[in-house]
């Protein structure tokens, strides 16, 4: 489902693949900032008052009114758990989504908070506000923690990268900031914008990111060095937000001169600026874009307009879209005879299983608190591996009608020790193998859901995995190259070098002779 908050008051909800308006959630205040709650059944919105509503969205009832705040609410948020409704204005409040009891008033800003987000894995809470702080927080205990104070001034955006290692804060004045999320160190300050900040948005991978500002200018940096990769110069106003496709290769754009345009960012330049159709009368800027999962398409929301674009010629596209394509989708998978596709991150915390062949909708796999985002089918189909943002992975048995699975905890650290990639052994019986951020693998029986091995193989994410055909084999990506490892071996026997960025795919040739490799350089490679 997508929610768009309007100036009217209302709140309408659509199905993203038919694009009907299923819902109209009605309000008497403009409508400043909207959150589903993680199982997607409920909407958190504030208005131009200062009170805090939860709905159902099935009644379009009011659930919770939570009041308690001086002044006009700026921000939501929901934590990924689905426990806690956060909000800001002058101040900051968790309140507990089940009861609406303000849980925490937490006291430390002393000017208007402008965003507030939770960690990818919930264990953190962040806010940024006009008093040019941005402050950690226990979301649990509710207590403060580290206060960066960066030499930008007044935050008016902040964004976490998908690999959670990263913090980007947004100016007043045009200046970003990167920030370590683990360590809270201040990273590079990257300079372009001569006007606020207005959008940010990491690439898929982590490795750059583009603002947009209200100078109508884009900026690309290099999240590691911080340079200045391209300026992008095309909307004739404000740029008043941005987004990044899934698969990397474009950018789309809303502008307060009512045109979406489209960039690759392999050549850096406009593919197409579209203008909103409609009367005078009921245009207005563009302030939300987003790219469906497939690439394909571009949705964008105006002040009362909801609409689909064609991402290749920037012409309007019909209001549906082809099987699948939600929103949010983290990641698919087929299944090995390639008659069913998984996928997640549409509905927090769910599986979604589909018929390949026909489209029909099958039933949903439901256990993780928070976003699924890998996925991992087992050669004989039998199995399914899942690992959310909390670091929690399941084994599913797709033979059992009543969905049981192993679950498999983290380990400790959500940081350091966040799952980087799943696979399946092609051994017989099969092995479940997890990567994990701090370089250990480790191997698990699907049947048992017990560990039969943990070895730590280097001090670096491992972020692919591919198994060998014989399943004696595994090729870690890690960092610029891939790393063969024999799993009767203590360490990796080899590594094959010639990547410039970081590896993000890998696949053994059926005969077990080659490997194949794809690269954020943008190149492909055969050993």
């Amino acid at each position: 489902m997508l929610a768009a908050g309007l100036e009217s008051g209302n709140i309408a909800i659509y199905n993203t693949t038919t694009w009907e308006r299923i819902h109209c959630l009605k309000d008497v205040h403009l409508v400043r900032a909207i959150a589903f709650s993680p199982d997607g059944q409920k909407l958190v919105s504030s208005g131009h008052g200062r009170t805090v509503r939860l709905r159902d969205i099935a009644s379009s009832k009011d659930v919770l009114a939570m009041k308690g705040h001086s002044s006009i609410v700026k921000s939501v948020a929901f934590s990924p758990c689905g426990k806690q409704i956060a909000s800001s204005s002058h101040e900051l409040r968790l309140w507990d989504s089940q009861t609406g009891e303000c849980l925490f008033i937490l006291v430390g800003h002393t000017w208007v908070v402008t965003s507030i987000m939770y960690s990818p894995e919930g264990g953190q809470f962040v806010s940024g506000s006009e008093d040019g702080t941005i402050r950690f927080w226990d979301p649990a205990k509710g207590e403060a923690g580290d206060i960066l104070s960066p030499s930008l001034g007044k935050v008016h955006r902040l964004a976490y990268s998908h690999d959670g290692q990263w913090i980007a804060s947004g100016h007043k004045d045009g200046g970003l900031q990167l920030w370590n999320a683990v360590t809270k160190e201040a990273g590079p300050i990257l300079q372009g914008h001569t006007e606020s900040v207005t959008g940010i948005a990491f690439s898929p991978a982590s490795q750059w990111l583009v603002s947009s500002s209200e100078d109508g200018t884009l900026k690309l940096f290099d999240v590691s060095t911080g340079a200045l990769l391209s300026s992008l110069v095309g909307h004739q106003n404000f740029v008043n937000d941005v987004t990044v496709s899934p698969n990397g290769l474009q950018m789309a754009t809303g502008g307060a001169d009512k045109k979406i345009r489209l960039w690759e960012t392999s050549s850096s330049r406009s593919s197409s600026g579209a203008e909103l159709p409609g009367q005078s009368g009921d245009r207005g800027p563009v302030w939300r874009a987003a790219y469906s999962s497939d690439s394909r398409s571009v949705v964008t929301i105006s002040d009362h307009t909801f609409r689909q674009w064609d991402a290749s010629t920037g012409t309007p596209g019909s209001f549906s879209f082809n099987f699948p394509a939600p929103l949010w989708m983290e990641s698919a998978e087929f299944s090995p005879d390639r008659g069913q596709i998984a996928s997640c991150g549409e509905s927090e915390g769910s599986i979604q299983l589909w018929d390949s062949r026909t489209g029909a909708v099958g039933r949903y796999l439901e256990g993780h608190a928070s976003r699924v985002v890998e996925l991992a089918y087992s050669l004989c189909g039998r199995w399914m591996a899942s690992a959310s943002w909390d670091n929690i992975v399941r084994i599913w048995d797709l033979n059992d009608p009543h969905q049981q699975c192993h679950v498999i905890p983290g380990t400790g650290d959500e940081i350091y020790e966040a799952v980087g990639d799943l696979v399946f052994t092609r051994s017989e019986p099969p092995r479940l193998v997890i990567g994990s951020s701090n370089g250990v693998v480790r191997l698990f029986d699907p049947r048992s859901g017990e560990m039969v091995m943990s070895k730590k193989l280097t001090t670096a994410r491992v972020q692919q995995l591919a198994s060998s055909p014989d399943g004696q084999q595994l090729a870690l990506g890690i960092n610029f190259s891939i790393h063969l490892w024999d799993m009767q071996s203590e360490k990796p026997s080899m590594e094959l070098k010639g990547h410039t960025s970081y590896v993000y795919s890998i696949a053994y040739s059926p005969c077990g002779e080659w490997i194949a490799s794809s690269s954020d350089d943008r190149t492909a490679r055969i050993w």
